[in-house]
């Protein structure tokens, strides 16, 4: 759990620094470290101390798994809204080999040739 936790809170990559992105990568990494401190949690009570039975481990684990997916998925799609995804280098690249105006994506605008030839 710890290389875990070190990999998701340390690690960011040089253009999600100082972007729109950073709070909620950092919300997330958090998230999901104690998210599995929790599945580590419901495994001690459930294997070790026999705490709960396996119906409750069972509920446990499906709480945790909705928490991981559902809230993570609702953060991303919130977050998501606002912003305007640019192309990367390699597709700004590419599109410069096609003549024709281009508004978004990595194919160039068929109705360019039809109308221009």
């Amino acid at each position: 759990l710890v290389p875990l936790a070190g990999t998701l809170l340390a690690a960011m990559g040089r253009r999600l620094h100082l972007s729109r992105l950073h709070a909620v990568y950092r919300f997330l990494s958090t998230w999901c470290t104690i998210c599995s401190v929790g599945y580590c949690f419901v495994f001690l009570m459930s294997g070790v101390v026999e705490l709960f039975n396996i119906e409750t481990e069972i509920i446990a684990y499906s709480l945790l798994d909705i928490c991981v997916v559902g809230l993570s998925s609702l953060v991303i799609t919130g977050a998501s809204a606002d912003l305007q995804v640019g192309l990367l280098p390699a597709q700004e690249a590419e599109l410069s080999l096609y003549p024709g105006p281009h508004n978004h994506g990595f194919f160039p605008n068929p109705d360019y040739y039809d109308d221009n030839l």
